[in-house]
């Protein structure tokens, strides 16, 4: 006994319709389009993703000139603090210097007090 097989034949899949309508053709036309349309968000949101970094860069940027404005700015004006300051020293400095000190005000005291109980002793003395 012999075994025949029966010729081959290609299914007509484009024709052949599921229950619910579909065929290959229109599966593959759908989930294509899905795919596109998620690989469009992709694109669009990495635009978007790419112009954020873009704009924080710019923004970061500009915080750190201003920043660096502020910076200057304040060394500018503790320098002229310093500056007054330092000359305010150098004149409590000078004002100091012209003031007299306890050895020297000491030394008077007992010459004074010395020249004070000669005049006594002389009144006395001479009446």
């Amino acid at each position: 006994m012999t075994l025949q097989l029966a010729p081959y034949e290609e299914p007509d899949v484009a024709g052949d319709l599921s229950p619910n309508g579909w065929t290959l053709d229109t599966l593959e036309k759908f989930i294509s389009s899905k795919i596109e349309g998620i690989a469009e968000t992709i694109r669009l949101n990495d635009r978007r993703y790419e112009q954020r970094f873009i704009d924080s860069k710019e923004a970061v940027g500009a915080a750190l000139v201003a920043a660096d404005r502020a910076t200057t700015k304040a060394e500018d004006s503790q320098g002229r603090v310093n500056a007054t300051q330092n000359e305010f020293r150098g004149q409590l400095k000078d004002q100091a210097g012209t003031f007299i000190t306890r050895t020297e005000l000491y030394a008077a005291l007992v010459a004074v007090t010395a020249l004070v109980t000669a005049l006594t002793q002389w009144l006395r003395l001479h009446p």
